[in-house]
């Protein structure tokens, strides 16, 4: 494991909230890695010490010890790369304490492009566009802003042409409970 995938408490970074997975290898020397990011801690208003979630933000997939993409011999190459969009959100940052500090998931995700990657060359696949509404305070669902997901667009490896929007709904519950 490595620091990239760990998640500290804010409030004392030797002890860690949580390890993420980084490295899967199988018995064909067949592997694939994950990148990922966190936001800076930072201090409210109160002194009190917040820390961000952890997002993955890229997987890289191999063809195999000693095979690029193309079938050559040399090293390690990878042929798939997933990459994670992320926005801040506009409301609902959902906050966790179960290990003595504050978490705060800001962020959400908004896309996912998928690229090929071979000697020299990269080219997308396909990806996809989340999107989402924000749910407010007066339709229900225990008085608070929630942003939902309600789209998922699938676009071609042109960039442009995409299908038609796979679509979300949600009942909003008018007694309070979630």
């Amino acid at each position: 494991q490595t620091a990239d995938s760990q998640l500290s408490n804010p409030n004392n970074a030797a002890q860690i909230i949580s390890w993420h997975l980084d490295k899967v290898l199988d018995t064909h020397g067949v592997f694939w890695t994950v990148a990922y990011f966190k936001q800076p801690i930072t201090q409210s208003s109160i002194g009190e010490l917040k820390g961000s979630d952890i997002y993955p933000l890229n997987i890289a997939y191999s063809q195999g010890a000693g095979l690029n993409c193309n079938g050559n011999t040399n090293g390690y190459t990878f042929c798939r790369n997933i990459y994670f969009t992320y926005g801040l959100k506009p409301y609902d940052y959902p906050v966790n304490y179960s290990s003595g500090g504050r978490i705060t998931t800001y962020n959400q995700l908004l896309g996912v492009t998928i690229r090929y990657v071979g000697n020299y060359s990269s080219a997308l696949v396909r990806k996809y566009n989340l999107g989402y509404t924000l749910l407010s305070a007066a339709s229900g669902r225990g008085g608070t802003q929630e942003n939902l997901l309600t789209s998922v667009t699938e676009v071609g490896a042109d960039g442009v042409t995409g299908l038609p929007a796979t679509t979300f709904t949600y009942n909003s519950d008018t007694n309070g409970a979630n």
